[in-house]
C-alpha cells in the first residue's frame, strides 16, 4: 500500500531524475496565494507565474493546473445534485472534495455516508483523467506516467491512498525544496502552465464557498441552458454557515456552506432545509490549509483574507478568460470521451 503522511520530495526527486518515467506536477489553486509567504512576498500574493518555474526549475516535465479536475468535479457534482433532485436520491448532498471532512463523516457520522458525493475530488479526477486519458492521446504507458499533486493540505496526502496520483507535497514542502536547491524565487520569471487548466470557477475552490459557487453556476446552467448571473445568487451570512439560493422557475434551491467542523456541528441539525452542503474542514478553506506556510494566531484572518481576495479577484471583477466549467475548452474536449465513470467513488 502507498504510505501517506510524509515527506515525500527526495522520492519525487528520485522519479525526476529516472529517465525512463515523465513525471507531472498538478498544482492546487491556494498554492499559488500561499507560497509567497515565505519569500518574503505579501501575505496572499497571486504567485502562479513563479511557482509555475520554480517547478519548471525542480525538473518537473510539465506542470497542469488541478483547476481542471476542479471543473470537472463542478460538472459532475451539479449533475449528480439534478440527478438526486429530479430522482428522489439522499439530499442534502454533501461535497466530497475535503478529505480531512469525509474521514471526519466516516467516522463520527456514518449516517451521512449516502448524503456525500460520489465524486473524486479535484486531484482523483485530474489523476484519473492524466493516467487513462491522457496517456492514450500521448503514447505513453501510465505505468511510467508519475503525478505528484501539490496541495495546501497534509490530509490530501491521503490523495495517493485511492487515486491515480502517485505523490503528494505540499506548500511549505516545495518552500523548503526551492531553498535547498537555492533557486531564487523572487527573481523568477513567469512562466504559463503548459496544458490542462481550468476557468475562474476552478480557482475559487481554494476558497470557502467557492465549489458551492462553482457547481451552483453549473447546476443552472443544465437546467436553463443560460449562465447564472451573480445577482441572481442570494448569499446570507449565519452565525456558523452561509446560505446560497439561487431560483429557477419559481423553485428555490437552497444550500449552505460551512468551514470548520464545529460549526459542521451546528450546521447539521438543520441540514433538512438544504439540497446541497458544502463542507471544509479549515476555517476560510484551503487557503487556510495545515501545509501551507503558517502565520501568528493575531494576523490569521488578515492572512485568510488576503490570501481568498487574490484568488477570487479575476472570478469577481470578471476579467478570467474563462468563467464557467461548461466553456472552458479543456472540459469540452475531455467529455468527448467517456470519462464519467473514472470521475467517481465505487
Amino acid at each position: 500500500m502507498k504510505s501517506p503522511h510524509r515527506n515525500q520530495t527526495s522520492e519525487v526527486l528520485k522519479q525526476i531524475n529516472d529517465p525512463g518515467k515523465t513525471v507531472i506536477v498538478i498544482t492546487s489553486p491556494a498554492v499559488r496565494v500561499g507560497i509567497g509567504d515565505t519569500f518574503g512576498f505579501a501575505p496572499g500574493e497571486f504567485l502562479e507565474g513563479k511557482m509555475i518555474a520554480a517547478l519548471k526549475g525542480l525538473g518537473f516535465s510539465q506542470v497542469f493546473d488541478t483547476t481542471f479536475g476542479a471543473d470537472l468535479t463542478s460538472m459532475e457534482e451539479a449533475t449528480e445534485l439534478r440527478n438526486r433532485v429530479k430522482d428522489g436520491g439522499k439530499l442534502p448532498m454533501f461535497t466530497s472534495c475535503c478529505p480531512a471532512w469525509v474521514m471526519y463523516a466516516n467516522h463520527r457520522h456514518p449516517e451521512l455516508k449516502d448524503n456525500i458525493s460520489t465524486c473524486k475530488s479535484p486531484i482523483g479526477m485530474i489523476s484519473s483523467y492524466l493516467k487513462h486519458i491522457y496517456t492514450k492521446e500521448h503514447n505513453l504507458n501510465p505505468n511510467d506516467l508519475i503525478i505528484a499533486a501539490l496541495t495546501p493540505c497534509t490530509i490530501k496526502k491521503m490523495e495517493i491512498v485511492d487515486t491515480d496520483c502517485d505523490f503528494v507535497i505540499t506548500t511549505s514542502e516545495l518552500a523548503d525544496l526551492i531553498k535547498d536547491k537555492s533557486i531564487d524565487f523572487r527573481g523568477l520569471v513567469d512562466m504559463p502552465y503548459d496544458a490542462l487548466a481550468g476557468s475562474s470557477s476552478g480557482t475559487i475552490f481554494g476558497t470557502s464557498g467557492g465549489v458551492m459557487l462553482s457547481a451552483l453556476r453549473v447546476y443552472y446552467h443544465l437546467e436553463t441552458g443560460n449562465d447564472l448571473p451573480d445577482d441572481l445568487v442570494s448569499i446570507t451570512k449565519e452565525d456558523h454557515y452561509t446560505t446560497y439560493s439561487i431560483t429557477i422557475d419559481s423553485q428555490v434551491i437552497k444550500c449552505a456552506v460551512v468551514s470548520g467542523l464545529p460549526n459542521l456541528e451546528k450546521l447539521l441539525p438543520a441540514k433538512d432545509e438544504f439540497i446541497f452542503v458544502e463542507v471544509m474542514n479549515c476555517l476560510g478553506g484551503c487557503v487556510n490549509g495545515p501545509g501551507q506556510p503558517t502565520h501568528s494566531d493575531q494576523d490569521s484572518a488578515r492572512v485568510i483574507a488576503h490570501r481568498q481576495a487574490s484568488l477570487t479577484s479575476s472570478d469577481r471583477d470578471n476579467s478570467a478568460p474563462i468563467r464557467y466549467p461548461y466553456q472552458n475548452p479543456a472540459i469540452t474536449a475531455a467529455y468527448s470521451h467517456d470519462i464519467s465513470p473514472l470521475l467517481h467513488k465505487h
